[in-house]
């Protein structure tokens, strides 16, 4: 989907048309829910994340202003969704090759997923920020609006991220 047809969409959506909000929902689902179980999540606690995710977007859809992408504005209350999961002390479980919620996505070697790597050795703050950045192509100004972050932060961040999955390929 592109921004133009998008936008269409989020502007139907805040005029009460519930069908334009049903083609954003498939159009994001699956992508927030690698997502947050990139992120940490079980599987259960993701889709939970992820139905929260909509509802509240639903709710405050008037509040959505198209200075950002509507997916960034998405990922961010997926990412406050997520942090009510992880506070709520629910368990949350790492991911191995078998779990691997790309697993299933025969575009994605699973042996040798470079996301698979990143996850198991990189701390979750410099594995969401790559994701963020690669796996969902924001950029560094829409990372800082999810994170909350400033720019300066997100790129040092990134260059950190990068630099420790670099030293860790180099060892391999």
């Amino acid at each position: 989907m592109n921004p133009q047809q998008e936008m269409k969409l989020v502007q139907r959506a805040q005029q009460g048309a519930v069908s334009a909000f049903e083609q954003l929902i498939a159009h994001h689902q699956a992508r927030l829910l690698r997502y947050l179980m990139l992120r940490g999540l079980q599987r259960a606690d993701a889709e939970d994340a992820v139905q929260t995710t909509f509802i509240n977007a639903w709710q405050h859809l008037h509040s959505y202003r198209p200075r950002w992408r509507f997916s960034t504005w998405l990922y961010r209350i997926a990412g406050r969704a997520a942090a009510a999961i992880n506070s709520g002390n629910r368990q949350v479980e790492s991911l191995d090759e078998h779990q691997h919620p790309a697993a299933d996505d025969d575009s994605i070697m699973p042996a040798d997923n470079i996301w698979l790597l990143a996850r198991q050795h990189l701390s979750a703050q410099a594995f969401d920020l790559l994701w963020l950045h690669y796996g969902e192509g924001f950029s560094g100004a829409e990372i800082a609006r999810i994170r909350q972050r400033s720019q300066v932060w997100v790129r040092v961040n990134l260059l950190r991220a990068r630099q420790q999955l670099q030293s860790r390929l180099n060892r391999q």
